[in-house]
């Protein structure tokens, strides 16, 4: 289960969360921060972190008692560092690799609060760490949660994590079809421009991908009107060259496939040249596969039906001369 980080934490959402021990919460009490001893401190802050970022994520309450008691922990932690401030400073140096998806919150108080004067809830938010499995610096053990407890990760659970990163996991989509449109040969030619959002959906960064067609399903007998290479009549256009096409886990990036289409109505009037558009891009479905440096690929097909703009097509068929009025 992936955990969101929240914007912020009430009083009583810390109240809601259920008695007892679970995989994607964890109480400690206050008492932990009156301990002079703050090497036992940081040893159990970071058991939890390295336990939440390998499972997951989820979130850790300080000044909780196991019964849901609030007892809160100092405000002030060191010199005039508040608590908050002072975890956000520790938290990444507890782990390797160093943590970098969490959140400090300071729970929002009732009007009633049960929570002492001069003491705060604190809640760590933990994400799904795209660089798991992290090991506390502090024993160098991984951990992970399993009933409830944050114990030594098994080795085959450290190499299920580890696997995970080999091969980035895209996905696409087919967003809007644009045209361009002429006369060659005295038969109109389309330049379709299909745009697609790429999304990384993994936890790995994608450094080297493509978007490939493999296979369409067009109009019987009509296969040699679709071209994928040069475009019969088409004139020069200078292309924009990537600087960087690395997408990063959770972000997107726009990717453009042209291909011609050849039609060919019974005439050039608008009833005529509607007719075959409508064949030729109203039911074509394109099929794709988007591979990876380190993965073929999964074989995706995407549907033109109803990304055609039929009657801007042919307001643009008409003004380049296609259609004759």
């Amino acid at each position: 289960m992936t955990f969101v980080k929240r914007e912020y934490w009430t009083e009583e959402q810390v109240n809601e969360l259920p008695a007892g021990e679970h995989d994607y919460f964890e109480r400690k009490s206050g008492m932990l921060f009156d301990v002079p001893d703050r090497n036992s401190l940081l040893d159990k802050i970071a058991k939890a972190a390295s336990a939440f970022a390998n499972s997951g994520g989820g979130h850790l309450i300080l000044g909780v008692t196991d019964a849901g008691k609030l007892d809160g922990v100092p405000r002030i932690w060191s010199g005039r560092t508040t608590t908050r401030d002072w975890l956000e400073q520790k938290i990444p140096q507890l782990l390797d690799y160093r943590l970098n998806d969490f959140r400090v919150h300071v729970v929002g108080c009732t009007a009633s609060t049960q929570i002492p004067a001069g003491r705060d809830v604190i809640v760590i938010d933990f994400g799904d760490s795209a660089l798991a499995p992290h090991q506390s610096v502090r024993d160098h053990t991984y951990y992970y949660r399993s009933a409830g407890r944050s114990l030594p990760a098994p080795h085959f659970y450290l190499e299920l994590l580890r696997q995970r990163q080999t091969s980035p996991d895209l996905d696409f989509e087919l967003t809007d079809v644009e045209i361009e449109a002429w006369l060659h040969q005295g038969q109109p030619v389309l330049r379709v421009d299909a745009k697609f959002l790429i999304e990384n959906t993994g936890r790995m960064a994608a450094y080297k991908w493509a978007l490939v067609a493999r296979s369409l399903k067009h109009p019987d007998g009509r296969g040699d009107d679709y071209y994928f290479g040069a475009i019969p009549g088409a004139t020069g256009r200078s292309s924009s060259i990537r600087v960087d096409d690395t997408i990063l886990p959770g972000c997107t990036l726009r990717e453009s496939k042209i291909f011609g289409v050849r039609l060919r109505p019974a005439g050039l009037d608008e009833g005529s040249v509607r007719a075959d558009l409508t064949d030729m891009l109203g039911s074509l479905r394109l099929t794709l596969q988007l591979a990876t440096e380190s993965s073929p690929g999964a074989i995706k097909e995407v549907s033109f039906t109803g990304m055609v703009d039929l009657e801007k097509s042919i307001e643009i068929l008409k003004s380049s001369g296609v259609i004759k009025t």
